[in-house]
């Protein structure tokens, strides 16, 4: 079962790119082992993602040069984590659309913790 337990909504630093509004959520993720013995702990695993959006074309550009691998998140408060990003253009990329997002899948412990 899959449980948020914090949230986060608001700047951020993303591979160094400054987004004005990012969404982070982090939970815990529990699963019983298939075979169970009395006094066993139930396995728990703790995650954490996120995204941003916008239409900037500049910002879309900058988000297309990170890297492959893991980018660090920043938040205002100074918390540091790394995170796998991934872009997505939904609609047709032109002069009159330009949306965007940025999903990120943490690679590590959240920020938030």
């Amino acid at each position: 079962m899959k449980a948020m337990t914090r949230e986060y909504v608001g700047p951020a630093t993303v591979g160094g790119l400054s987004l004005s509004k990012v969404r982070i959520q982090e939970g815990v993720e529990e699963s019983a082992p298939v075979w169970v013995n009395p006094g066993e702990p139930v396995l728990e695993m703790r995650w954490w993602e996120g995204e941003a959006s916008g239409d900037d074309p500049a910002i879309l550009r900058s988000a297309w040069a990170l890297p492959d691998g893991p980018v660090e998140v920043i938040l205002p408060t100074g918390r540091r984590a790394m995170a796998y990003v991934a872009v997505d253009v939904p609609g047709r990329l032109d002069d009159t659309d330009t949306e965007w997002q940025i999903s990120l899948q943490g690679a590590g412990p959240s920020p938030l913790s």
